[in-house]
């Protein structure tokens, strides 16, 4: 796996983790995921780097019909399966080398816990809270 920029959930966006002055790198698929997900959509903007990475190739860029959708869908049975839906798509290009499942359960009338299994055996794990349209709790397990 190949090192990456580390990112961390503020509460505003993800911001780069920066450790003694420097940015510090991961050997995580956390970025690409974080990304997948919640790079832009949500107020009909696009991913600032879709320009920079993927000018020529729109099938490559990231969309975030998850952050969108979690905006809009009321956290119900039927919402759930939305947003899992949202979520695979999202992360299709994933899905023959990393990701092998999706889950996402409602944890209260306002929480949403998203879970993301990779073929290694790590999971990535997103809490969701639509009451503030933040993640409250994000981790790599």
């Amino acid at each position: 796996m190949s090192k990456d920029i580390q990112l961390y959930e503020s509460g505003d966006g993800g911001e780069l983790y920066i450790a003694n002055g420097d940015v510090t790198l991961i050997e995580t698929l956390y970025q690409n995921i974080y990304i997948a997900l919640f790079g832009g959509m949500a107020d009909g903007s696009d991913y600032w780097a879709n320009e920079l990475l993927f000018a020529t190739k729109s099938n490559k860029k990231y969309v975030s019909e998850t952050e969108k959708l979690l905006n809009e869908v009321t956290i119900n049975s039927a919402g759930r399966l939305k947003i899992q839906k949202a979520v695979e798509n999202d992360l299709t290009y994933l899905k023959n080398i990393a990701v092998s499942e999706v889950n996402v359960l409602i944890l209260s009338t306002d929480r949403i816990k998203i879970q993301i299994s990779l073929t290694s055996g790590d999971s990535v794990q997103f809490v969701w809270d639509n009451a503030k349209n933040e993640i409250i709790i994000e981790k790599t397990i």
